[in-house]
């Protein structure tokens, strides 16, 4: 797994897009998603031919922690801390 803190200047700067996005504009998908684990069609971004595949994590606290998932990593990339809307902030500290 990688961190956003551990990505490059340029990568980080792609992942921008995400920052104070609301996580409920993320397309659900239902078919791979269980209790908790949810995976979500992203945003998609200028340099990738589809959009991200977002997996979130989240507690029954609805704290939730964002990542991207390829096929060669697992990008933790930022985190949301529930309410309405459900803001993504950018890093791994909440």
């Amino acid at each position: 797994m990688v961190y956003f803190e551990d990505l490059s200047n340029k990568e980080k700067e792609e992942l921008k897009v995400y920052e104070g996005y609301d996580s409920h504009k993320f397309t659900w998908i239902p078919q791979i998603s269980c209790y908790n684990y949810g995976y979500y069609v992203g945003i998609k971004r200028k340099t990738k031919a589809m959009p991200d595949c977002i997996l979130g994590i989240s507690d029954d606290d609805a704290s939730t922690v964002w990542y991207i998932v390829n096929r060669n990593e697992v990008v933790q990339f930022g985190y949301s801390n529930g309410g309405i809307p459900n803001i993504v902030h950018l890093g791994t500290s909440y």
